[in-house]
């Protein structure tokens, strides 16, 4: 995808794990369902914004929970806590953020494109 310059409406995107994770107490299959709020971002130098994730089974009929860390592949381009998952733009560039659940492992990422403020 090609980032556009101007702020863009976040597209809930949904990965469909390949993986059943049990059985739930309805006897559905526990399968797992990842949703983004949105998949890639654009920030200028100096701005945050902090990317949600959740996580579903059954259809998405049940709420899944694990217990979150994120991470940055270039912590020249964002800051990242790895708790929260508040993103920061450092310098301009691109960079992968991700998460990865305590139980589930890794869950995806967020494309992060960090422009200058600078004319």
């Amino acid at each position: 995808m090609t980032p556009s310059l101007g702020r863009r409406t976040a597209l809930l995107l949904v990965f469909v794990a390949g993986v059943s994770c049990g059985r739930g107490t309805d006897g559905c299959d526990l399968d797992l369902h990842i949703k983004f709020s949105e998949v890639e971002r654009v920030l200028d130098v100096g701005d945050h914004f902090t990317p949600v994730v959740e996580l579903s089974g059954c259809g998405g009929r049940e709420r899944v929970s694990d217990a979150f860390m994120w991470h940055t592949t270039d912590s020249a381009v964002v800051s990242v806590d790895p708790r929260s998952g508040i993103v920061t733009g450092l310098a301009p560039g691109r960079a992968l953020v991700t998460v990865r659940g305590q139980a589930h492992g890794h869950l995806g990422e967020v494309t992060v494109f960090v422009r200058s403020t600078q004319p």
